[in-house]
């Protein structure tokens, strides 16, 4: 499958949804350091990819897995058909005998329940800051305790640096510093963990 990005170059300027293409050294021992750190826990463990594109991300995280023998059932979430026609007709790897069957859900990730996955990846899915930021806060909301955010954008703190701040004020989850991530912010990548709730 060609991992290139030519025939969405300009994507972000056209659709509310855009397809920008992750940095695959980004996405490299992300899962590794995951386990390292012990975080993850779950039994019958489910990754989710929300807006994924071309699947270009979720065959990394996939690599990823087998090479540190971690299994997981994949979801892929996307609402633009053609993406997702694209996706369907040369994303022959996931239908090969070597890999699991990728579970292609096609919905607005904003009507999406993220309750039931341990590990949910996403690359900035909206242009507008607004729009992201109530991403963020409803998947955050949906989350189960233990499970995992990733955002891949800017270090794990989201495009145009807005989930920084949008994902410190959000109560119940924490900011966890992943080291060894690529060549990036030397090598540290974030992600955010839901916490038990905190009653008084």
């Amino acid at each position: 499958f060609y991992r290139g990005r030519d025939t969405y170059t300009n994507i972000w300027t056209m659709i509310k949804h855009p397809y920008i293409q992750s940095v695959r050294n980004r996405n490299l021992h992300i899962l590794l350091q995951l386990q390292v750190n012990g975080l993850l826990n779950h039994k019958n463990p489910k990754f989710v990819d929300a807006g994924i594109g071309l699947g270009h991300a979720l065959w990394d995280f996939y690599n990823e897995s087998q090479r540190i023998f971690l299994d997981f059932d994949w979801f892929g979430i996307e609402i633009d058909k053609s993406l997702i026609k694209t996706l369907q007709e040369s994303w022959e790897m996931w239908n090969s005998d070597t890999a699991p069957p990728l579970t292609l859900i096609e919905e607005d990730i904003m009507e999406h329940d993220f309750s039931d996955y341990s590990v949910i990846y996403t690359y900035t899915p909206f242009k507008k800051i607004n729009e992201n930021k109530k991403f963020y806060k409803k998947v955050t909301q949906d989350m189960k305790v233990g499970s995992i955010f990733i955002e891949h954008a800017n270090e794990g703190n989201g495009q145009f640096n807005c989930a920084d701040s949008a994902l410190n004020d959000i109560k119940g989850i924490k900011k966890i510093a992943l080291n060894n991530i690529g060549e990036f912010n030397n090598g540290t990548h974030y992600v955010w963990q839901k916490e038990i709730p905190q009653f008084i």
